[in-house]
């Protein structure tokens, strides 16, 4: 009688255990991800510009806004989390709610400079207006280069 109550406690011990490890564990694998204050439209969390380069994107950002309607926004992080580029940039995309929401017209460029990967999330109409097919030919032709180059201005601008 004395070893089956050991060996019971120790089973109720080794199922707590066990439980709030796999609790601990699916509970990081869970995390939700943050959501940085926006600094407008350019959004450089690494200081890979300078401000004249940062404010020169600002400037150029507003000017297309105010002749096609369309907001674009940029953000620099060092990484997305593991997250991967484009869930990322949809839960920035979102949560900052790029474009009107009238209008639903918005491109947000997501670069994660430790993982090396971006993306382009251009939202409801705005991609009629840039399709896929001229995003990756974007892509290909002008982001990648410059960004192999680490000339990240001249990439954004």
């Amino acid at each position: 009688m004395q070893k089956s109550r050991k060996t019971s406690t120790f089973s109720r011990w080794l199922f707590t255990f066990v439980l709030a490890a796999s609790s601990v564990v699916t509970n990081i694998a869970k995390a939700e991800q943050t959501l940085a204050q926006t600094q407008g439209l350019v959004n450089d969390y690494v200081n890979l510009l300078s401000q004249e380069q940062y404010d020169a994107l600002t400037q150029k950002l507003r000017a297309y806004e105010d002749s096609t309607g369309v907001q674009m926004g940029i953000v620099i992080e060092e990484s997305h989390g593991g997250y991967g580029a484009f869930d990322r940039a949809m839960f920035i995309a979102r949560g900052w709610s790029i474009g009107s929401a009238k209008d639903r017209s918005g491109v947000l460029i997501y670069v994660a400079i430790k993982d090396r990967e971006f993306s382009i999330i251009t939202s409801d109409n705005t991609q009629g207006k840039l399709p896929d097919g001229y995003v990756g030919i974007l892509e290909q032709d002008y982001l990648v280069p410059n960004f192999r180059n680490k000339q990240y201005y001249e990439c954004l601008s």
